[in-house]
């Protein structure tokens, strides 16, 4: 059977929208909360012919997955994770409980510091002036 909408329609809070002969994927909104809620078997698949944005109510880019490009995060509307055809492309300052770089790592006029002890399979080298 067909339903067509030829208008709005309104559902009340904590009405759902079910789809499936279990129910599997229902969508609703309980007074506070706007819910996606897929219990089957399976994965949730959300796909789009070119991009898929994620944003808040206002319109502010939250997550954008660009079709053969690039996955961007956002805070506050401000880009500041990325990934490129190299790896990522992080803005501000990034913390974590460990770093292990393969393939070398380098940098220049940036101030390196560690609460902790450094150590180097290999060469050190410690501004022009000494290889440790």
């Amino acid at each position: 059977m067909a339903i067509n909408f030829l208008s709005d329609n309104l559902l009340k809070d904590n009405v759902k929208l079910n789809f499936g002969d279990s129910n599997d994927l229902q969508i609703y909104h309980d007074g506070s909360n706007s819910y996606i809620n897929d219990t089957g078997v399976g994965n949730l698949l959300i796909r789009g012919a070119n991009n898929v944005e994620i944003e808040d109510s206002d319109g502010i880019n939250m997550a954008r997955f660009k079709k053969d490009n690039s996955v961007d995060l956002y805070y506050d509307g401000n880009l500041k994770f990325e990934t490129t055809s190299t790896g990522i492309d992080v803005t501000g300052e990034v913390k974590g409980d460990s770093l292990d770089v393969g393939g070398g790592f380098g940098s220049t006029g940036a101030t390196i510091s560690s609460a902790g002890n450094v150590s180097a399979n290999g060469t050190l080298t410690i501004g022009s002036t000494g290889t440790f």
